[in-house]
């Protein structure tokens, strides 16, 4: 099951260099699927199109949305990544077309000027880092605000088995400038049926190498889980509704059990 969270902290997301090893590989790919479920769910424009990346990172989105000559705006809740999405963005020419700002999920409201944005994309179960139902519905109001008639959000998200899940794993590993990056997660599901908070938690070790070094890094964190039918219940409590659900590819659903979906959203009429 290919969930590739994003941590909020720890030995992943505190170090930009890793992460973005780690998170940048197939981004063009991802993107040339994006474009494809744009062109068939968003409303066409007269000009060019402003694209946002909540929870940018170092601004992978932003990276390949620039170099494809488009305008965007990527936020982040740290400052470090920022920073780097920044100075990335500047050392390959393409601060005239992307910027990113430091912002919270829960309050990007006003990030922009109201009904500016065209398409928003929010991957790699990200939507899952907020903790709670007034958190998710703030973001979903502040998205639903920022896009304009006929823009669409995309998120990414993996849906939880109302009969419970099994506890998984992902591997994978990616190399860049003589540094090897591979990182090992678990996934543990919230016991079905128990009461308290949706919560899976995830424990992540990385081990990374370099200058004929060996690190090792640990970090637990928690990410919401949902239902199929808490997901449709939050967003029918919010200013945004529900076009479409996609596969990976940007295939319709059609009543298939995924483990990951592009969660297509426009704003209510």
């Amino acid at each position: 099951m290919m969930k590739q969270a994003n941590d909020f902290g720890g030995g992943f997301y505190d170090d930009p260099v890793v992460y973005d090893i780690l998170a940048a590989p197939g981004t063009q790919d991802e993107l040339d699927v994006l474009e494809s479920v744009v062109e068939e769910w968003a409303a066409p424009v007269g000009g060019p199109r402003l694209w946002l990346e909540p929870a940018c990172g170092t601004g992978r989105c932003l990276r390949g949305w620039a170099a494809r000559g488009r305008r965007a705006v990527g936020f982040d809740v740290s400052g470090t990544m920022v920073a780097d999405a920044r100075r990335r963005l500047r050392r390959r020419g393409l601060a005239d077309f992307a910027e990113a700002r430091v912002a919270d999920m829960a309050d990007c409201g006003g990030l922009l000027p109201p009904g500016t944005v065209d398409v928003a994309y929010l991957p790699d179960n990200s939507f899952r880092h907020l903790p709670d139902d007034a958190a998710a519905l703030a973001h979903l109001d502040g998205m639903a605000k920022l896009l304009r008639p006929g823009g669409v959000y995309v998120v990414g998200i993996s849906l939880t088995n109302p009969e419970g899940e099994e506890p998984d794993e992902d591997v994978w590993t990616a190399s860049r400038g003589g540094i090897r990056v591979t990182r090992v997660v678990n996934y543990l599901p919230p016991e079905t049926g128990a009461p308290g908070p949706r919560l899976e938690r995830v424990i992540s070790h990385l081990v990374v190498q370099r200058s004929g070094r060996e690190e090792h890094r640990d970090h637990v964190y928690d990410l919401r889980t949902y239902t199929p039918r808490q997901w449709e219940e939050l967003l029918a409590g919010s200013g945004l509704r529900r076009l479409a659900s996609l596969d990976r590819l940007g295939m319709p659903r059609a009543g298939r059990d995924l483990l990951y979906q592009l969660e297509v959203l426009a704003r209510r009429a």
